[in-house]
């Protein structure tokens, strides 16, 4: 699946970005970012020869402009031009000792990165280089939407204050069961891809609650999967060759195969989509909202934001207020 997949272990203390593509086109889009994320480098990809849409020369700037001082490059290759190319962005290069049958290998490191260069983008698609995160963040609105944010801004050590008018997952979230799918497309494109991406990541998520004991099997949800009756106007051959690749994804069902998951015989075929399952919203909102440097306020009635002082100010009844370095209204 092509994108950006998030991995969270040890309890969110280790993230893994797998960026499934292109190496040169999710290498531009993070320098479009303009800020320096890595301090290690380590270049494979078969040799340059076999491989030459990944070993170009537009790689090497990209490297440097996302390296913080000191960063570090590794390669089993020892090409010259792979070795020009590097020293060229920044890199102090040298080579030594290869491994097995390999004579020798690249190292280096970049001590001075190269300034970040002017954003060429449109204006609103500038991305926001303050640096750092902020200490401190409002997030008004305590559905899944202000949950996520929290959860997001929490696991990012940002102490978060959630503001609640009634009860967490009272309006747009407060149905009694929900359940977590999605539409899958035989082709790629930017709706469907974001639809799936976001479906795999809710999928890790919600599982990671319940193997923490922070949602409940049987009473908040289950993750037991889901059953998608196809429509008339849709044409499941198309899907399978694309499923072919990624049978842990979804599986096409006949109506007797799927009578044998739901004990029930189905009007038509459809797939089986393993990952999902069923959720209690507001079970599901209070877990995120457990995270630790989550403070929460219910019942607090609608609030007034206001900036005062370079900080967002939160204005309740009876005189009650909070204030932080930013606010998400969810």
């Amino acid at each position: 699946m092509p994108g950006v997949h998030r991995l969270h272990f040890d309890d969110g203390r280790i993230v893994l970005d797998l960026y499934w593509g292109d190496a040169a086109t999710a290498l531009a889009d993070l320098a479009g970012h303009g800020r320096r994320w890595f301090d290690a480098w380590y270049l494979d990809g078969f040799a340059p020869a076999r491989n030459a849409a990944l070993w170009q020369e537009g790689l090497w700037p990209d490297l440097a402009r996302l390296s913080r001082p000191g960063a570090t490059v590794a390669t089993f290759t020892a090409a010259g031009h792979v070795r020009r190319g590097l020293a060229a962005a920044g890199f102090a290069m040298a080579k030594r000792d290869g491994f097995g049958a390999k004579r020798e290998s690249l190292h280096g490191r970049l001590d001075s990165p190269p300034p970040a260069a002017a954003a060429d983008g449109t204006p609103w698609d500038l991305p926001d280089n303050a640096p750092g995160l902020p200490a401190s963040a409002l997030v008004v609105g305590a559905g899944i939407a202000g949950a996520c944010a929290a959860a997001a801004l929490a696991r990012r050590g940002v102490a978060v204050t959630v503001l609640e008018a009634g009860e967490v997952a009272g309006r747009g979230s407060g149905n009694a069961q929900g359940v977590l799918f999605t539409r899958l497309s035989h082709r790629h494109a930017p709706l469907t891809d974001i639809a799936l991406l976001g479906y795999l990541d809710a999928a890790r998520c919600y599982r990671g609650l319940f193997d923490a004991g922070r949602l409940r099997a049987g009473a908040d949800g289950e993750l037991n999967g889901c059953f998608q009756m196809a429509g008339p106007k849709v044409r499941l051959n198309q899907l399978a060759p694309a499923l072919a690749a990624v049978p842990e994804l979804a599986e096409l069902l006949d109506p007797a195969d799927a009578a044998e998951r739901l004990g029930v015989t189905p009007a038509a075929s459809g797939l089986w989509l393993p990952h999902s399952g069923w959720l209690h919203p507001a079970a599901a909102c209070r877990a995120l909202l457990s995270a630790s440097g989550i403070t929460l306020v219910e019942h607090c009635g609608a609030v007034t934001l206001a900036r005062e002082d370079g900080r967002w100010r939160a204005l309740a009844d009876g005189g009650r207020h909070w204030s932080a370095d930013i606010a998400v209204v969810a």
